[in-house]
């Protein structure tokens, strides 16, 4: 056996000769002389975006999937990607860059989604002088098809110019989520009045309703007295400049619609000094979506329509005959 090293240059001398002795090329003249390198070490592959492992993207935070490639012996020769998803009601849905012709329903393609058993590979784009040193896969956000509140993973793997594939695959799985959450107030109902302290609770939920959506991180409360317009703060008490108290949530699954209640009450009644008074409540809430950056986290308006009015009253009525 010929002990073949890696990255050594060959050359092959061609020439045969019969048994009569007629031939076609001599030792020192050949037919045919032939050169080949000799590669048998695996090129390299890496995801530079989406960044983070298991990260929660927003709007236009995964516009262009990107990583690295490269091979010190043949060179890279292609760089091919999976995009898959993966929805309750059939199974893994793939990214189709061709057309695949056995798709869930008929063919789909060029540039779709497909439901299928079998993978997918499409072929990465690239720009660089040196091929694949930057690739691409960017054809979803070409085509305006990212899914809301799906959660992906991106294959990628890499072969070089002698036909070696990278040993082994460069995964990374990532939401996307561009929906706000949705905080709602249960109780009081409006317009009600109380004569003690009522509790303040209700009902947030993220969105969009796929149970794959970043979840709800955090949510918080706003209440304004009517009578001068101040805040209740939480442990800060009434203030004029409103910074509204943060609420535990604690979700069994993303898409669970679960309850709040207000848990900072300890100074609101000390504030109350009249026999009546109005109130108007706020419930908002944000989702976990934190890459690129905070900055892509939906939030919703903290003077979100859902407020609920209430009075407390403790003045007797009156009666005469």
């Amino acid at each position: 056996a010929v002990g073949w090293q890696n990255n050594h240059s060959y050359k092959v001398d061609i020439y045969a000769v019969d048994m009569a002795g007629n031939s076609a090329g001599l030792p020192g003249t050949p037919l045919y002389v032939k050169y080949f390198r000799f590669d048998n070490d695996p090129p390299t592959i890496s995801i530079s975006s989406p960044a983070v492992n298991g990260g929660a993207y927003g709007l236009n935070g995964v516009n262009d999937p990107n990583g690295n490639s490269a091979d010190a012996t043949s060179g890279v020769g292609l760089v091919e990607y999976r995009l898959e998803y993966s929805p309750v009601s059939a199974g893994l849905t793939k990214w189709t860059k061709g057309v695949t012709a056995t798709c869930s329903g008929g063919a789909k393609g060029p540039n779709a989604w497909c439901d299928q058993t079998a993978t997918i590979w499409n072929v990465a784009a690239t720009t660089t002088t040196i091929p694949y040193q930057v690739w691409h896969a960017s054809d979803v956000t070409n085509a305006a098809l990212w899914i809301n509140g799906e959660d992906y993973a991106l294959i990628v793997r890499v072969m070089d110019n002698a036909g070696n594939y990278s040993t082994a695959y460069s995964t990374i799985t990532f939401k996307y989520d561009t929906f706000k959450p949705d905080a709602t107030v249960s109780f009081p109902v409006g317009n009600a009045f109380f004569s003690g302290q009522p509790s303040i609770n209700g009902i947030v939920q993220d969105k969009p309703l796929t149970s794959r959506q970043s979840g709800v991180d955090l949510m918080s409360i706003g209440i304004q007295r009517l009578s001068d317009n101040f805040w209740y703060n939480g442990a800060a008490g009434w203030q004029a400049v409103r910074s509204d108290p943060a609420q535990a949530v604690t979700q069994g699954s993303p898409g669970e619609a679960t309850a709040w209640n207000h848990a900072n009450f300890g100074l609101f009644w000390a504030g109350i000094t009249g026999s009546s008074e109005a109130f108007k409540v706020y419930a908002w809430a944000q989702d976990k979506v934190d890459q690129p950056n905070a900055g892509f986290r939906n939030i919703e308006s903290s003077y979100t329509l859902v407020d609920r009015n209430f009075f407390y009253d403790v003045m007797s009525p009156t009666s005469a005959v």
